[in-house]
């Protein structure tokens, strides 16, 4: 099986694409590959939300093993993944806070006539580390 990247130019996981019609495999309103680290959620219809966890155990999900795809170029991110390292990728955030217990960078992007959100979690209680990654369609 191929390397798993999460594209964030083309707002997809694998063959799944944020806004595409659901998947008939797919059977509910989520499905979710513990193994892996993803999750991908949906929403009246379509694909809505995509997931890749970093932290393993969080949620029950295993680390995301695989790269994300941004601006044309290959990243690595896991656990240990800064908040400087993940805003020298994609850039300052339009928006972040942090609340002692987890800490957030959300970018808003707009694709055609569509709006995204990613959001990014880093759990700060203790010792820091990236939880996951996710892009939602708005």
């Amino acid at each position: 099986m191929s390397k798993l990247l999460l594209n964030m130019d083309e707002y997809s996981l694998l063959e799944y694409k944020l806004g595409d019609a659901v998947p008939e495999k797919f059977g509910g309103d989520y499905y979710q590959n513990f193994d892996k680290g993803y999750g991908i959620y949906l929403e009246h219809g379509q694909i809505s939300t995509i997931v890749i966890y970093f932290r393993e155990g969080y949620k029950k999900f295993d680390a995301f093993n695989g790269g994300i795809i941004f601006k044309g170029n290959e990243n690595n991110f896991d656990k240990n993944t800064t908040f400087e390292e993940v805003t020298s990728v994609l850039g300052k955030p339009n928006n972040q806070w942090n609340d002692q217990v987890e800490m957030c960078a959300e970018y808003f992007k707009k694709n055609e006539n569509q709006d995204f959100n990613i959001e990014i979690i880093w759990h700060v209680d203790g010792k820091v580390t990236l939880d996951y990654i996710s892009i939602e369609l708005n």
